[in-house]
């Protein structure tokens, strides 16, 4: 049945809902981000340092990871309608507060009180979804409410700045925070809980509540208890290691523009609405890779396991972006990557939703959020350190860069088949498209004595790094293409050229390898072995002729380490397939 038919047969209000949703989430992003906007005017005008700017960011984030359980815990325990409308009437008294403030101190402050507050957004939003869309809809719902947030960061650099240029900074919280009354206006008469919705029709609640074997209940679920699970920790890592991503492009990229290619405040909004517009299409997209796979038949595990290496794999290339002199070039690269972060993003909450029942959902994403705020904390220290020692921001980027892969891999060992736990007892809930798959391994979802009892899940370590080495490659090559001047011999930029163009088979090719991997086809080992001799002949060849091009020197030991990566990766892999069995465990999707 297609989506229009079942919109058609069952109704659309939770359509409406998820709409509500996204309006809020894009009004948080918005007050989110106005002062990052602002901030190389703020900084001149009140003389403040990068590390004053760092506090100020870190204050906020103390604040949000302190309220994402709170909230997390107010949802679960009061309800979504009621904690989700006062906790924005709080925030939309702390926007107005920036109005009033002058030195980094005060705007500390006011930022502290902001953040506690918008730590609401996520868990009663991921906690709306659960309630309102079946399993096979939400990461696409998921993906729809969390653009918002993209939406809200388009909005920013092209309403603040105007706002600020004509009537000056203060208006520009003043008008952030009104639309908070605004929204909550809307939020309180429109939402219910679907099964006390007056106005949903019957065979909507059918379709919502399709899938559900976790009832109504809204029992309490301590923390203690949740931190017993596997998948408690694989979303709690997966937010520690790439949040501090997200806000390190919220807070530092007007900076980074303005600073390395002479952008003022006028001009900063159009490279920032392009980025954000990418980021748009990223939120939407990633949610929808999964859910189409869902529909097409596959598994919830194989869905949002592709969609993870996906977004993973397309967040690479922003290690280069300080190499490039073109500020369009370098726009195009991070909306890339923030676009893939945005698509992570969507799959990691809904992975909540795909593992824990309902009144359990709002706690995990708070505790997931406070441990991603608590990895933004600390990177936002180092940023300002690193910043104020050497003004340089390529570490930065490159950090950035690597993040994700990893992640995935943890993700993976922690929980390598997904499947709704039974949280404080009963029966698990398998994944429901799992009934052509082969015998089932342990279920993932009891509770784990130590990750290290899912050691073969490391396999996904080398696995990672033989798709990582072709996508590396192929931006150091295109770097080293355009240094090439004019006098450089002919042969070499035309080798060059076609080193390109194998580069970017090679990372297809490794793709669709990883793909037949992690879908357990027998001959995926040997293919992903074969490309990499592919690799290595090609990283030799370009060795030899790089060392002749302007900027090839660089290059050429790039591609040796890329070089080692490979043949250090293949070798670790090999001994995992002269058993298929062993693979076939470690790899169930």
């Amino acid at each position: 049945m297609t989506a229009d038919s079942v919109a058609k047969t069952v109704g659309k209000y939770r359509w409406l809902i998820c709409l509500l949703l996204f309006a809020n989430t894009a009004n948080n992003y918005l007050d989110r981000q106005m002062l990052g906007i602002l901030v190389p005017m703020l900084e001149k005008k009140y003389g403040w340092s990068e590390l004053d700017w760092a506090r100020v960011v870190i204050s906020f984030q103390v604040a949000y990871a302190l309220g994402l359980p709170f909230f997390g815990r107010l949802v679960d325990r009061f309800g979504t309608r009621a904690t989700y409308a006062w906790a924005t009437i709080f925030w939309g008294f702390a926007a107005y507060g920036h109005a009033f403030c002058s030195r980094a101190l005060h705007f500390g402050i006011v930022r502290f009180i902001l953040g506690l507050g918008e730590a609401v957004n996520f868990p009663a939003a991921i906690k709306a979804i659960t309630e309102w869309f079946p399993k096979k809809e939400r990461a696409l719902a998921t993906g729809i409410f969390n653009s918002g947030a993209n939406i809200g960061a388009v909005i920013t650099p092209a309403l603040i700045p105007w706002l600020a240029i004509n009537y000056g900074w203060q208006w520009a919280f003043v008008v952030g925070g009104s639309i908070n009354f605004v929204f909550v206006a809307l939020w309180w008469p429109l939402y219910r809980r679907p099964q006390d919705h007056k106005g949903v029709l019957q065979s909507e609640l059918k379709h919502i509540l399709s899938d559900s074997g976790e009832g109504a209940g809204q029992a309490k679920i301590p923390w203690r208890d949740l931190l017993r699970y596997r998948e408690t920790w694989a979303f709690i890592l997966g937010k520690f290691m790439t949040d501090p991503i997200w806000w390190f492009y919220l807070f530092w990229l007007p900076k980074w523009l303005a600073k390395d290619f002479n952008l003022n405040l006028g001009s900063l909004g159009w490279p920032l609405i392009v980025v954000y517009t990418f980021v748009t299409v990223g939120s939407v997209g990633g949610g929808y890779i999964s859910s189409a796979l869902i529909n097409a038949g596959r598994s919830v595990n194989f869905a949002r396991k592709a969609a993870f290496l996906i977004c993973a794999t397309l967040v690479v290339p922003i290690f280069a972006v300080t190499q490039v002199g073109n500020v369009w070039l370098a726009v195009l690269l991070v909306g890339l990557a923030a676009a893939a972060h945005q698509g992570w993003s969507a799959n990691l909450f809904t992975l909540v939703s795909d593992c824990f029942p309902k009144n359990a959902v709002a706690s995990v994403v708070g505790l997931g959020g406070m441990a991603g705020s608590i990895g933004a904390i600390l990177f936002a220290e180092f940023v300002g350190r690193v910043l104020q020692k050497t003004g340089q921001y390529w570490l930065l980027f490159l950090i950035g860069s690597t993040a994700y892969l990893l992640a995935f891999a943890v993700i993976h060992l922690l929980v390598p088949r997904i499947r709704t736990v039974a949280v404080g007892g009963g029966a698990t809930e398998p994944d429901a498209s799992e009934a052509a798959r082969e015998t089932p391994v342990a279920i993932a979802g009891a509770p784990a004595a130590s990750p290290l009892a899912g050691l073969d899940g490391w396999l996904l370590v080398p696995a990672s790094a033989l798709i990582l080495v072709p996508l590396v490659a192929i931006v150091t090559l295109v770097l080293t293409l355009a240094q090439a001047t004019a006098d450089t011999a002919g042969v070499a930029r035309m080798f060059l050229g076609t080193s390109v163009a194998a580069q970017g088979l090679l990372v297809v090719l490794m793709l669709v390898a990883a793909a037949r991997f992690f879908d357990r086809r027998r001959n995926a080992p040997g293919l992903m072995i074969a490309l990499q001799v592919v690799q290595v002949i090609l990283a030799a060849a370009v060795f030899l002729v790089g060392r002749s091009v302007p900027g090839g020197p660089p290059a050429a030991w790039i591609y040796l380490v890329l070089l080692a990566i490979s043949v250090a990766a293949a070798a670790a892999m090999i001994p995992y397939f002269r058993s298929s069995a062993r693979v076939r465990e470690t790899f169930v999707v």
